[in-house]
């Protein structure tokens, strides 16, 4: 149990991934067992006879959630859709999310074009989905957010116009966030995806992988302007902070570039 447990966060989190040059598939060995030890027990080559027979994502993902519901009853199926509508809104548009539907569509016995209906977001009132959305938002902090806006959609990185002082700034996340901004600054083709491929490596991937999941309710443009919101008032907050520094410092101690910072009040 505790296995497959694993293997579902495992899928969960490579979620954003799907569709690329990336191929996923899922083995399960005996409870006790390790790859090493089936290899000393069954030899190299029926271990490798068992990873080609290993399940792939599309079969695992469904099955697993198939295993929720009744896929027997109508009742049932209408649940396997509105449990897997999350998850599939959280794969990159491409041929492969379109196949995972249709392969929704065949397991709900319904058709594609109904289908679609239900993974849109239904229409909201624009005011209450903003004032929703912004409550929840006060939950975490304005770092994460912008993290989470950059993560989810890169795009919006261009409507920043500045952010080279927010890196000074003692805040949890602040580093992660310069270096997302700079990332895509200096590569502004990459997608969640390819961010996510860069961060494989570093402490923070399994951080960053689970704000990809994080449910934003505000629309491209409320993203769009919230995340600028947040960078200027982090620009703001440094600026403010390094003139308080220098105002603090002794003027004998000031060098000469701090006290033109000083007289011009910018940095």
């Amino acid at each position: 149990r505790a296995g497959r447990d694993a293997a579902w966060r495992a899928a969960e989190n490579a979620l954003p991934l799907l569709g690329g040059n990336h191929q996923l598939k899922f083995m399960f060995l005996p409870d006790g067992e390790d790859p090493d030890s089936v290899v000393r027990q069954q030899g190299a080559e029926n271990f490798n006879s068992l990873v080609e027979q290993a399940q792939n994502y599309s079969d695992f993902f469904f099955a697993t959630l198939e295993s929720r519901v009744d896929i027997a009853s109508m009742d049932g199926r209408a649940r396997l859709v509105e449990i897997a509508k999350p998850y599939l809104r959280h794969i990159p548009a491409g041929i492969y999310r379109d196949m995972l539907e249709q392969q929704l569509a065949d397991r709900a016995q319904t058709n594609t074009e109904l289908l679609h209906k239900h993974l849109e977001r239904p229409p909201q009132n624009k005011s209450k989905a903003l004032q929703k959305a912004l409550t929840a938002s006060t939950a975490i902090s304005p770092v994460r957010m912008a993290i989470t806006i950059v993560l989810q959609h890169p795009e919006l990185h261009s409507a920043v116009d500045k952010f080279d002082k927010i890196s000074s700034l003692d805040r949890p996340g602040i580093k992660i966030l310069a270096e997302l901004l700079e990332t895509l600054h200096q590569n502004p083709h990459l997608n969640t995806a390819a961010l996510l491929e860069r961060a494989r490596e570093s402490e923070h991937a399994e951080h960053l992988q689970r704000l990809v999941l994080q449910p934003l309710s505000l629309s491209a443009d409320e993203l769009k302007h919230e995340l600028v919101g947040i960078i200027q008032q982090l620009q703001q907050q440094a600026l403010a902070e390094r003139q308080t520094y220098l105002t603090a410092k002794p003027f004998s101690k000031l060098t000469d570039a701090e006290k033109e910072e000083i007289r011009n009040k910018t940095i």
